[in-house]
C-alpha cells in the first residue's frame, strides 16, 4: 500500500488525517515475515489544503460563496435540468441600492459592514439547498436550488428586497440601502 490518507481517532477520540505507507516482507523463499508500515501525521497539510480550497470558492468579505462556486453550482443545476424534465430553478441577481453614497459618505470600513449585513440578511430568506454568491463589489447572486414554480422566486426576491430595505445601524449610523433584483426562470419550463 502506498499514500493511503485517511482520517483516524486518537485516544482521546480527536480526529488525525494521516498517510500510510506499508509492505510485506518475505523471506528468501517468498513466505510473508511480517508487514511494516510507514506512518506519518499530516493533519496540518490537510487543514492548509482544506482552507486553500475554501479561500478559493468563498468571498473573503462575507464567506459567501463565490464566482467561482456559483459558475460550479450553476452548470450542476444545468445538467440537473437537462436530465430531469421536472427540475426548475431560478437565479436572482441583484445589486444593492445606494450603497456608493453609504461607501463614500462613512467609509470602506462601513461599506464592508454593510455587505456583510447584506449578505447575513439575504442567508436569512434562503434554504439551505439554494446558493448565494457575492460576485464583487455589491453584486449578488442566488441558485433557487429545485425550485417549485416561478412565484417561489418571485416571493424570495420580495422577501429580501424587504429585508435588505429596513434601516439597520452599524456604527451608531442608521443606514438605508435597499436592492434592485432582476430573476432568470429556466425556460424550458415557463
Amino acid at each position: 500500500v502506498s499514500n493511503l490518507e485517511f482520517q483516524a481517532l486518537m485516544q482521546d477520540d480527536s480526529p488525525v488525517w494521516v498517510a500510510m505507507n506499508a509492505r510485506r516482507v518475505a523471506d528468501s523463499s517468498g513466505e510473508t515475515l511480517y508487514y511494516e508500515a510507514f506512518i506519518e501525521d499530516i493533519t496540518g497539510r490537510k487543514k492548509t489544503e482544506e482552507k486553500l480550497v475554501y479561500q478559493a470558492f468563498h468571498d473573503p468579505l462575507t464567506g459567501l460563496a463565490n464566482r467561482a462556486l456559483f459558475h460550479d453550482r450553476l452548470r450542476m443545476a444545468l445538467r440537473r435540468a437537462s436530465r430531469q424534465s421536472a427540475y426548475s430553478f431560478a437565479i436572482l441577481y441583484l445589486d444593492l441600492d445606494r450603497f456608493k453614497i453609504v461607501n463614500d459618505s462613512f467609509g470602506h470600513n462601513t461599506g464592508d459592514d454593510v455587505l456583510c449585513h447584506a449578505a447575513v440578511s439575504i442567508l436569512s430568506c434562503v434554504r439551505e439547498v439554494d446558493t448565494v454568491a457575492r460576485f464583487g463589489g455589491d453584486e449578488f447572486a442566488i441558485l433557487i436550488d429545485d425550485m417549485r414554480g416561478g412565484s417561489m422566486a418571485v416571493a424570495l426576491a420580495k422577501r429580501i428586497h424587504g429585508v435588505l430595505s429596513q434601516p439597520f445601524k452599524i456604527n451608531n449610523q442608521e443606514i438605508s440601502i435597499g436592492a434592485s433584483i432582476g430573476i432568470v426562470l429556466n425556460a424550458e419550463q415557463y
